[in-house]
């Protein structure tokens, strides 16, 4: 079903390539019938599937015998992660037959299997022993719900987000840092705010000239050295060089031109930035005896080595992964592979950037703001992580979205998907890693296209989005995870679900307690009496994200031309005709409720007004973006052109000093603060 809930019907030949990057070759359609019958009898055929949940730690689980041995005994073991172990046996026949079916002359029954006794949250070891035959699959003994961190907070909260590269400081070096975030945090801590959000601040390929956009990272595993405050840094106090470096005249000249450029050069600042980390690093590896702290971080973190002997052999080649020679593409990296100081180096700024991740969490959490991370959909076709663990994608297809009202042509955004099954097979173990990686610092962590956790819109090569298809994931498995996740980790999840989302994923996240998104300039309409679609309870409420127009421009209606003049839009006088009549629809709206008290309906005026009804709405958490207060235009982000306009480049134009001074910004704040609580 498309946006419109319109049945489309995908190309054969669209599906068969598909398949074929599934792993099934399927040539025409006989040998799709052969496939699909093969297929159903594999299904059949597996007593125990790879991965089962039992929620609250309780069964039954499905399993599949063969009819024939209904009457032979059976026996079930869960071992525990913390090496408990629970055990059950019993008769076939005296387990409940949820399906029976005959395939090829054999018949299966499909049963649902108790388990010992309730189980403790975690991920467990389920061994069924039957017929002489010996199986085995995790078991996520998950509780139902995920954790609900906004309940601790005990209000209705509010915040507000802007990217880090765009927040300036007169302090910056060019492009926004941790120093900066700190310093953002407890700015709004002061201001009674709740939440600070912004986007993923995941690794890049930086030495390669790597893609600059936080939704494709060369890995979800580890953080943007990018984004370092090198005076934090222990080595710098003592380290003559890097400071010297920095303060050349030709450096501080460098420095002032990337302080006044309009848009963050981030090859040009962070060859500045990794002179002087260098310099530190060869310090720290040289004149430091007590290596305790890095070797407590190496051993909580072991992937960590590896990350930077695969980033060494990238400089020493010159070139990303996939033109590597073997066996380097393949995986393996020997002893002279890479220079022994690049490794040192990487290992260093791993280490520097973790320690001052969570220095930002635990400065978040004594302010009482929830730090809000984001965990993109994938990772970029030559990243880090699709070089470790090459089976859990299909490198060949890319993830994107197909045509809906915003973008009429569809969008592909060059991630590789991960494979279903590949992924299943694994127990998932690159998702948790993933989601652990940043629920460990986040108290709020926001699920990129959500709807990835039941299905991905895969496009193969030399398609356009109009023609991909639909390829589904086990959605039950996944939420599974999250609700253990935020458990152990006491952090929330937000499920961005924009776009076409499925019944399927809307009913998943209301069973599971997944907080959605309401995002307020897509769920207007022209209409008499109300305008706005209610905000529901379990939800994030802004006006927009980093994907859609600034307030300023969306009321004006640039982003029309903007879409027209790109080619990502159809019928552009219908939809300037549509704005015209929200806006109209939106301001008597407001009007009618008492908050907007101008003469004219200005972009300044109607925000200020429909924050405020946002802010006395049920969400959870209203967020405001801080670039929407002044009044910017220009987005941040173009979703549809890659490459072809300036995304993740542009700068706050107001530096954080002067936004928090500025009544245009305050005083909306102030009002949002006051309807959050309660108060006019």
């Amino acid at each position: 079903m498309d946006s419109a809930g319109q049945l489309r019907h995908a190309r054969p030949e669209v599906v068969r390539e598909v398949l074929g990057l599934l792993g099934e070759p399927v040539e025409n359609d006989r040998s799709l019938a052969e496939g699909l019958q093969r297929r159903r009898r594999e299904i059949w055929q597996e007593r125990l599937e790879p991965v089962r949940v039992a929620w609250g730690g309780r069964g039954p689980v499905g399993v599949r015998i063969p009819e024939v041995i209904e009457g032979k005994a059976y026996a079930v073991r869960v071992v525990c992660e913390d090496g408990s172990t629970h055990e059950g046996a019993g008769r076939w026949s005296q387990v409940p037959t949820r399906r029976h079916r005959r395939l090829e002359g054999a018949a299966y029954l499909a049963k649902d299997l108790p388990l010992p006794e309730p189980l403790p949250m975690g991920y467990h070891r389920l061994e069924l022993g039957t017929g002489g035959e010996h199986h085995e699959a995790l078991l996520l003994s998950a509780p139902t719900r995920v954790y609900d961190a906004f309940e601790a907070q005990g209000h209705r909260g509010w915040g507000v987000f802007l990217p880090l590269y765009a927040l300036q400081t007169r302090a910056s070096l060019g492009a926004g840092d941790f120093a900066d975030l700190e310093k953002l945090i407890a700015w709004l801590a002061e201001r009674g705010g709740d939440v600070v959000a912004s986007l993923p601040l995941l690794a890049s390929l930086w030495e390669l000239g790597g893609d600059i956009s936080p939704y494709a990272p060369t890995s979800r595993l580890f953080w943007n050295e990018f984004y370092l405050d090198l005076p934090r840094i222990g080595e710098y106090a003592r380290c003559p060089a890097a400071r010297r470096g920095l303060g050349e005249p030709a450096t501080q000249l460098a420095i002032e031109e990337l302080r006044h450029a309009r848009h963050v050069d981030y090859a040009r600042l962070m060859a500045l930035k990794r002179r002087a980390l260098e310099a530190m690093a060869d310090l720290f590896w040289s004149h430091t005896d007590d290596h305790r702290a890095f070797d407590a971080f190496l051993a909580e973190n072991p992937e960590v080595d590896r990350f930077a002997r695969f980033r060494a052999v990238g400089e020493r080649l010159g070139e990303p992964w996939p033109a590597w020679p073997e066996p380097l593409r393949s995986g393996t990296i020997g002893p002279g592979d890479s220079d022994e100081d690049v490794y040192r180096y990487h290992l260093y700024v791993q280490w520097q950037t973790q320690r001052q991740v969570a220095h930002l969490a635990e400065r978040a959490r004594q302010a009482g703001v929830l730090w809000y991370l984001d965990l993109p959909v994938g990772v970029g076709g030559a990243s880090y992580d699709l070089w470790r663990w090459p089976e859990s994608f299909v490198p060949a297809a890319s993830v994107g979205a197909p045509p809906d009202p915003f973008f009429s042509k569809g969008q592909n955004w060059g991630l590789p998907p991960m494979h279903p099954r590949a992924i299943r097979r694994r127990g998932y173990a690159y998702f948790i890693a993933s989601l652990r990686n940043h629920l460990r610092f986040a108290r709020l962590l926001r699920i990129d296209h959500v709807m990835g956790l039941h299905r991905l819109f895969w496009i193969p090569p030399g398609v356009d989005p109009h023609h991909g298809v639909y390829v589904t994931y086990d959605s039950e498995e996944m939420f599974a995870i999250l609700c253990i996740e935020t458990h152990r980790h006491r952090a929330s999840v937000v499920g961005e679900d924009l776009g076409t989302v499925p019944a399927a994923i809307d009913h998943r996240m209301k069973r599971h307690g997944v907080t959605g998104m309401y995002v307020g300039t897509g769920r207007v309409h022209a209409k008499q009496g109300r305008p706005f679609e209610p905000v529901p309870p379990i939800s994030v409420a802004s006006l927009g994200t980093h994907d859609t127009p600034m307030f300023h421009a969306w009321w004006r209606g640039l982003d029309i031309e903007r879409r027209l003049e790109w080619g990502l839009l159809d019928e552009a006088g219908a939809e300037q005709e549509q704005r015209r009549r929200l806006r109209r629809a939106v301001a008597r709206f407001l009007r009618e409720q008492g908050l907007l008290k101008a003469r004219r309906a200005t972009p300044p005026t109607v925000l200020s007004a429909w924050l405020a009804w946002l802010g006395a709405s049920p969400a959870q958490i209203v967020l405001a973006t801080l670039e929407d207060l002044w009044g910017e235009t220009e987005p941040q982000n173009m979703p549809g052109l890659i490459g072809a306009v300036p995304n993740w480049q542009r700068k706050a134009r107001l530096h954080l000093e002067e936004l928090a001074a500025l009544p245009a910004v305050t005083d909306p704040l102030q009002c949002l603060h006051h309807a959050r609580r309660g108060r006019k």
